[in-house]
This record gives structure tokens, C-alpha cells and sequence, in this order.
């Protein structure tokens, strides 16, 4: 899988500002998850999942990535899908618009148990 580094910036991403890591093993990951509060343990495992010893450090919205069965996802900010987040009833919001098409999870800390969050939600 490749990912963009940890701090990277999109619009001028080259080569060098990217992680390649081993899916499988990010995936592996769940095993020795410990929940919440292991967040920070977790960013460091990261390492451990890279192929390509030039990578970047891995962001820590990879579990985001590799944690969905998908071979390519667009990680986008768009203005319009943030003030549907952002509303107070996010979750009616999001039903109205796209019914049972979209998947809907409440806000936390970007980190490995989002991409469980993301996993479960798709299930």
C-alpha cells in the first residue's frame, strides 16, 4: 500500500513524501490493538508494516487506508461533506442526503480505531 507520509502536504506530494507499507501487516495490527488509549503505541507500529526503507513515516490516518478493502481511496477534505459533519444532526443529515448509501460514524481522533470504526461501518 502507498500512503502519503506523515505531514505531507497533497498538492505538492512527490515520490519522496510517501510510505510503503505491507497491507497485511498493518492489518495484522488489530491483534495487539489495545484500544484507545493505545493510540500512540500504535503510530509507532506503523514503522514496522514499511516494505520500502525510503518511505516517510506513515501517516496516522493509514489505518483509514489499509484497514478497508478497497485498492484506491481518495482521502479528500471537501467543503460541502465537512459542513454536513459539522451540523448538529450529522448523522439525520447524512441519512436524508444519501439514505443507506453512505456510511456514518461519529468524530474522533483520526488513529487506528477510526479505521476499526471505518471496517465496521462497511461491514
Amino acid at each position: 500500500m502507498w500512503v502519503k507520509g506523515s505531514g505531507g502536504d497533497i498538492g505538492t506530494l512527490t515520490r519522496q513524501g510517501i510510505a510503503g507499507l505491507y497491507t497485511s501487516r498493518l492489518r495484522d495490527l488489530k491483534n495487539v490493538y489495545g484500544g484507545l488509549e493505545d493510540e500512540d503505541r500504535m503510530v509507532g507500529l506503523f514503522n514496522h508494516c514499511i516494505y520500502d526503507l525510503d518511505s516517510k513515516a506513515p501517516s496516522i490516518d493509514t489505518p483509514l487506508h489499509g484497514l478497508l478493502p478497497f485498492q484506491h481511496i481518495d482521502h479528500l477534505h471537501p467543503d460541502a461533506l465537512i459542513a454536513v459533519a459539522a451540523a448538529k444532526d450529522s448523522e439525520k443529515v447524512t441519512k436524508d442526503i444519501w439514505g443507506d448509501t453512505m456510511g456514518w460514524v461519529p468524530w474522533q481522533r483520526p488513529g487506528f480505531d477510526l479505521g476499526l470504526q471505518l471496517e465496521k461501518c462497511l461491514e
